[in-house]
């Protein structure tokens, strides 16, 4: 859903993530891991495939399937859409 979980200070206290992203405006790193998926297009490597040295522009963009060159390991992490909808049963 795009939204980080609450800050470690935050968690200690039970706050929920309204009160600790919203209301406190608490903008520091989430108590636990964040993965976050990006896509890069074209204009951020060189002709050799290498990234550039310069800013990126970031912008979020509609859902698309994801294309793997190979399959996942076991100790893939599970987006949190999949793991609600129990998609995570082999």
């Amino acid at each position: 859903d795009s939204r980080l979980a609450v800050c470690e200070k935050c968690k200690k206290n039970y706050k929920t993530r309204e009160s600790c992203r919203v209301r406190s405006g608490h903008n520091t790193a989430p108590w636990t891991t964040a993965y976050i998926c990006i896509t890069l297009d074209s204009s951020c490597t060189d002709e050799e495939g290498k990234f550039v040295d310069k800013p990126l522009t970031v912008r979020m963009s509609n859902w698309q399937p994801l294309c793997l060159k190979k399959d996942f390991s076991t100790s893939t992490p599970v987006c949190a859409s999949c793991k609600k909808t129990n998609r995570t049963k082999s």
